[in-house]
């Protein structure tokens, strides 16, 4: 892998997806939705946390200043997290002399592992919280096989 670094470029010894592949088995899916993620997304917008609580809960704090709880969707659809918004911008306000405050549509999503499931949205003083939890089934807990 090539990274510049103050002007020079820099050869770093990662491992690449090519070696990952020759060990991998069953991983097709994974490889599809790395491979279908843009290079460039141009999601910083609106600013966002991702805050793990556990080793199986987790959550994502949206800073929505501007947004109400109506102009706001939470949609999970498998393994993606959708969270988008409509600001019926109040525009028309000729009074303002800086508008620094970003209250612009948006569409914000989330690649989740497998078993993730939101349990909690809330959206309190422009904040939007949403919390994850992971819950792994009893037949895909790691089991010790025995040798005949």
């Amino acid at each position: 892998m090539n990274v510049r670094l103050e002007g020079d470029w820099k050869f770093l010894n990662t491992p690449s997806l090519l070696n990952f592949e020759r060990r991998a088995i069953g991983y097709d899916r994974l490889f599809r939705r790395i491979m279908d993620m843009p290079e460039n997304d141009n999601q910083n917008y609106p600013p966002h946390n991702l805050i793990k609580e556990s080793d199986t809960e987790f959550k994502i704090e949206l800073a929505l200043a501007g947004f109400t709880k109506e102009e706001v969707k939470v949609v999970q659809e498998e393994q993606r997290l959708t969270i988008s918004g409509n600001n019926s911008d109040k525009e028309g306000n000729e009074n303002i002399l800086h508008k620094g405050i970003a209250s612009r549509a948006f569409t914000k999503t989330f690649d989740l592992a497998e078993n993730i499931e939101v349990t909690e949205a809330s959206f309190e003083n422009g904040m939007v919280i949403i919390k994850l939890r992971q819950d792994i089934p009893e037949d895909k807990m790691p089991k010790l096989i025995e040798f005949k």
